[in-house]
């Protein structure tokens, strides 16, 4: 259903139009850009956790190993 809009309202939807068409692709690419370093940081915290996990593994059968000599 079609709604004619009034001047006052033609008026927002065409300033949206024209802040869009100048900042959109910047916008657009600054959220990009934001996802990547949160899924950068995210995955570097998840390597740090695996790596930390590995080595209190490899710890406790050292630590196992020199307490049955």
């Amino acid at each position: 259903m079609a709604t004619h809009l009034d001047l006052q309202e033609q008026e927002q939807v065409d300033a949206l139009k024209a802040f869009w068409q100048q900042y959109g692709n910047l916008i657009t690419w600054g959220l990009v850009a934001a996802l990547l370093v949160y899924a950068g940081i995210t995955g570097w915290q998840w390597w740090q956790r695996e790596q930390s996990s590995h080595a209190g593994a490899m710890f406790d059968e050292f630590d196992r190993a020199a307490h049955c000599r």
